[in-house]
């Protein structure tokens, strides 16, 4: 069974549809509930909605144990605190065990806390996205690492486009000639870095580049964005695209992809770009630095170091050699590394190592 609170656009939904999917289309029975109607964009088959409200809903953990119960879930994989507990309750009730997933970039979310001690109770084991979210939740939530595992999400393999190709795209999306171009795909929130990459580009000369940031968000973070480019004279070199439905056809039209995320749990769209075959200007931080291997498929820098920013895009630009030799090592890394096959199949062998440790400790007890 898998849980989650919600599917609204983000790494997580994407990842939780992957991996019912890919569940799936592996032969696995797999009962899939949400606490709220999801995004259309991530409506998954069969999916059962049981809305909630309150904060320990006994009518949901009983429909959950009925669930069990019906479907003989082996099982439970939760998403979030909140399914987390319920799940975790609900397979107490049953003697089902939970595995949950953490996502959260928020790095509150991995103090201690009181959901986080409850759901530590009655957790089985922990999944980490990155090996740096993996410590975080041990050192700081003292999981012992037998009860911990990184497991990275990934993508589906594709080739890189020939120049012909990338021509045509460029000319389909009108995307401005005789300049190296860069691309920004996220949130226009603060925890994006955008701003940084702003303040980096202004002390580029401007002849050299144009940015394209792809995303949403609020009207006032849109706003703020735009205000800075306003202030800092980058009118004539950053675009605002919006939300893209399709990222693929962007990211091989760009020559770089700069993101320095100030916090990020581990960057979905750092495996999209290194797929693409595109070096990654980005930030040492959370799950980046799983995917990015520094000076050989990007360059990392610290978070909000604007000139540490500059310095990096300004040797990308001017070492055209360096931009393809990353690339191609990305793309390399990326397929070895992060697909959606190695997600899925990680994620079924812990589920059986689960399974086995039950019965194991039922047998032991009944001895």
């Amino acid at each position: 069974m898998e849980i989650v609170q919600s599917l609204y656009l983000g790494g997580r939904s994407v990842r939780i549809k992957q991996t019912v999917n890919g569940l799936r289309a592996n032969g696995n029975h797999v009962v899939v509930a949400s606490l709220a109607e999801p995004d259309k964009k991530f409506d998954i088959e069969s999916l059962i909605i049981l809305p909630c409200d309150a904060k320990i809903p006994w009518r949901i953990i009983l429909k959950l144990v009925k669930l069990i119960k019906q479907h003989d879930i082996d099982v439970i994989h939760a998403h979030c605190e909140k399914t987390q507990l319920i799940a975790g309750i609900a397979g107490w009730l049953t003697k089902t065990p939970m595995v949950a997933t953490v996502h959260r970039s928020n790095l509150t979310r991995y103090l201690p806390s009181r959901i986080n001690s409850l759901v530590k109770f009655v957790a089985t084991h922990f999944v980490a996205v990155s090996s740096e979210r993996l410590m975080r939740l041990h050192n700081q939530l003292n999981i012992p690492l037998d009860c911990l595992t990184t497991i990275h999400g990934g993508v589906n393999p594709r080739a890189l486009p020939n120049e012909s190709m990338v021509a045509e795209l460029k000319q389909k999306l009108n995307i401005v000639e005789n300049k190296c171009i860069l691309l920004s795909l996220g949130h226009m929130g603060e925890i994006k870095g955008h701003s940084d990459t702003l303040d980096a580009l202004s002390m580029i000369d401007k002849s050299s580049f144009y940015l394209y940031i792809a995303g949403t968000g609020s009207t006032q973070e849109i706003g703020f964005i735009k205000d800075k480019i306003d202030t800092l004279e980058l009118e004539g070199n950053v675009e605002l695209v919006g939300q893209l439905a399709d990222v693929n056809p962007w990211l091989d039209c760009c020559d770089i992809f700069v993101q320095p995320s100030r916090e990020e749990a581990f960057g979905l769209v750092f495996i999209e770009s290194g797929l693409a075959g595109k070096p990654v200007v980005a930030t040492k931080i959370g799950g980046i630095q799983d995917i990015v291997i520094n000076q050989k498929t990007g360059i990392l820098v610290d978070i909000r170091q604007p000139a540490q920013l500059a310095v990096a895009i300004k040797t990308l630009i001017n070492d055209q050699n360096k931009r393809k030799q990353m690339g191609l090592s990305g793309a390399h890394h990326i397929n070895e590394h992060f697909l959606i096959d190695d997600m899925i199949s990680d994620y079924e062998n812990l589920f059986i190592q689960i399974t086995k440790r039950k019965v194991s400790r039922w047998k032991q007890l009944l001895q």
